[in-house]
């Protein structure tokens, strides 16, 4: 990553607080969705929660290539599970 993307992705970590609203991306078998999300920024990290029955979790359980959006900027990554909010207390304070 080049220093100009470094200081840019930084500038948007300090204005975007540790909790916002944004599109959440994710796509399976050609079919993309994208749903207005609750999303928590923790240490550079961007956490969201999704019932494991949804549409949203089984298109990241076979395909964790998610796109978040907000404003004009784009923010593509890789998802993983991390287990049930209630299991995660930061998670939990910062959600709330």
């Amino acid at each position: 990553m080049g220093n100009e993307f470094r200081e840019k992705f930084a500038d948007f970590i300090s204005d975007f607080s540790d909790h916002r609203n944004m599109v959440l991306s994710t796509s399976f078998d050609d079919r993309v969705t994208s749903r207005m999300m609750s999303v928590i920024q923790l240490d550079g990290c961007f956490y969201f929660q999704a019932d494991i029955t949804s549409r949203k979790a089984e298109q990241i359980l076979h395909n964790k290539n998610v796109s978040l959006c907000i404003d004009n900027i784009q923010i593509d990554g890789i998802c993983e599970s991390i287990g049930k909010p209630l299991n995660h207390k930061k998670f939990c304070a910062l959600f709330s």
